[in-house]
């Protein structure tokens, strides 16, 4: 397998072109030309990728890794370019696409499950003779049953969408099992409700949906304003099976944590079929405008990007859970697994140095290295896990 140029790429042809990306686009880039890297046993290597390996090829530097571009990708304006995909990377790193890997050092990455779902969305064509040094392709739709017949009756059912104020998008969500039809909604079909809370709740509220399927237009959503529950939260709460989603969030706040929500939850994603997922793209142009064209400096993420690492996320997603009860798994990371199990305990404390847990009568500390942090979906608090 070769590798595929970053400038070969819709959007990233010259500098200027890449520089005006949103921060969501220029990732997207980014994780598909990583992925192009695979069995080529350079900046991607046993299955992991190298940060600085990755920045040097686009530079056109000898990493020593057996191939190289013969000069800088993108000229003079390199060093620009170059910080901007650093800035792509620690989004990616950010939305859980990318995660340090265990027991390597700190520039080896694994791209993570939350990654490949997300590699999953986009369709890799074949670039042109004059751009690419290679091709790869992410897997395909793979429908079974009347799962393409559902992804585009959803499609319908967003152009019925009701305008609620300018900027909203146009939504539509089917719920189907074994085949058959269960409901369909749009935005807007009872006054400012999502399409989801539509169908689950005001038309399927007392509905076993263990089993099912739901197929959205737009990535579900990860935060509401309370009272009211995002919709992820309520398809975990109501056990589907299965989510197929025609478009991720363009919000790059926003864009990527429905997915991950649900996949922590393991209920299966899939994406549309691309020519589905133009559509709506282009049903829904006015407002993914909005993020798309906002100037770099206006994307509200990137400052707080570039300016918190890994660890620090780590400490602020567990310091939100301070002296509240939390489940924590032990796993053995070598062994048998002899030591491994569940047990709770309540945050104490958490800073640099590592977290702090308090069981009864006990009290345990743990280095940031030595955890992991998600969420117990059950249970709708904090799940750490310990590697011993």
């Amino acid at each position: 397998m070769t590798v595929r140029r970053i400038s070969s790429f819709d959007g990233a042809s010259t500098a200027d072109d890449l520089l005006s990306l949103s921060a969501a686009k220029l990732a997207e880039i980014v994780l598909q030309h990583l992925k192009s890297y695979e069995g080529t046993h350079t900046v991607m290597q046993n299955g992991m990728v190298h940060r600085r390996y990755f920045i040097g090829m686009v530079e056109g530097r000898n990493m020593g890794l057996g191939i190289s571009n013969t000069k800088p990708e993108y000229g003079t304006k390199q060093p620009a370019v170059s910080e901007a995909l650093e800035e792509a990377w620690n989004w990616l790193v950010s939305q859980g696409m990318l995660m340090r890997a265990i027991d390597q050092p700190d520039e080896w990455y694994k791209i993570t499950r939350a990654g490949e779902t997300y590699l999953k969305a986009f369709n890799l064509s074949k670039p042109g003779q004059d751009g690419s040094l290679g091709a790869s392709h992410p897997a395909p739709f793979s429908p079974l049953g009347r799962d393409a017949d559902f992804c585009r009756l959803a499609v319908d059912e967003a152009r019925k969408s009701i305008s609620e104020d300018d900027g909203k998008p146009m939504v539509g969500a089917v719920v189907a099992r074994g085949g058959s039809l269960l409901a369909t909604a749009h935005r807007g079909e009872t006054p400012n409700n999502h399409a989801e809370y539509i169908a689950l709740e005001l038309k399927l509220p007392e509905a076993v949906l263990a089993g099912a399927s739901v197929y959205t237009t737009l990535e579900p959503c990860s935060k509401r304003n309370p009272p009211k529950m995002p919709c992820a939260e309520r398809l975990v709460q109501r056990k589907v099976r299965s989510v197929f989603i025609g478009m991720l969030d363009p919000n790059p706040d926003i864009q990527g944590h429905g997915v991950r929500l649900l996949r922590d939850a393991n209920i299966e994603v899939q994406f549309f079929p691309h020519e589905l997922m133009k559509e709506i793209e282009e049903l829904n142009r006015n407002f993914t405008r909005k993020f798309r064209d906002a100037p770099r400096s206006a994307v509200t993420s990137f400052p707080a990007i570039r300016a918190i690492s890994p660890d620090e996320q780590k400490i602020a997603d567990i310091l939100k859970f301070k002296g509240k009860p939390i489940t924590v798994f032990n796993k053995q990371k070598y062994g048998h697994g002899y030591l491994e199990g569940t047990f709770d305990a309540v945050i104490a404390d958490c800073d640099s140095l590592g977290v702090v847990l308090k069981t009864s009568g006990n009290e345990l500390s743990f280095s940031l290295s030595q955890i992991e942090v998600s969420r117990d979906m059950e249970r709708k608090t904090l799940k750490l896990t310990v590697y011993r």
